[in-house]
């Protein structure tokens, strides 16, 4: 699947989940569809050339500034989800596409630093729903993927498909 496949079912997830849970502003509808975009497209950010990794080298650089504003202004190190976000990232970057960053340990990491960001549910319902349906489509394909964050395990619905043909 492509980012042109993934953003716009993940904006529409996001979406639904969003009316779900109650009465839409316009700013939510804002705010909802920005965390959806991003949530959609970040597990992609392993992939050479793709725009989530130019992405992370801005984050890597707003973190390391956040920081730095947070301790000089406020006094305090409150925002420890950044760094963590930021880390998260480069473990994923560093692994193979398909890796890391398309498992469920980086789904609850990225939405639990989502949260932390901005602490409103619906937006991080929003952002883990709509990383969810990334996840989602990804079954459709048949290249491996690595839910469970440390190892390639053979998930995908062609394998279900094979198990289903065998057993008749």
């Amino acid at each position: 699947m492509l980012g042109r496949t993934h953003m716009p079912v993940g904006i529409l997830c996001g979406m639904i989940a969003l009316y779900e849970t109650g009465p839409v502003s316009w700013l939510d509808l804002g705010c909802g569809c920005m965390a959806a975009s991003l949530a959609s497209t970040l597990p992609d950010c392993d992939q050479y050339n793709s725009r989530p990794l130019e992405a992370v080298y801005d984050i890597a650089k707003f973190s390391a500034f956040s920081i730095l504003y947070m301790f000089i202004k406020k006094g305090h190190f409150e925002p420890l989800m950044i760094p963590i976000f930021a880390a998260v990232l480069i473990w994923g970057v560093l692994a193979p596409h398909r890796g890391r960053t398309h498992s469920f340990v980086a789904l609850f990491i990225f939405t639990s630093c989502f949260y932390a960001f901005i602490p409103n549910d619906r937006y991080t319902l929003c952002f883990g729903i709509s990383y969810l349906s990334h996840l989602v489509l990804d079954l459709l394909n048949k290249k491996e993927n690595c839910y469970f964050g440390l190892y390639k395990k053979d998930m995908r619905l062609e394998s279900v498909r094979q198990i289903v043909s065998w057993a008749h």
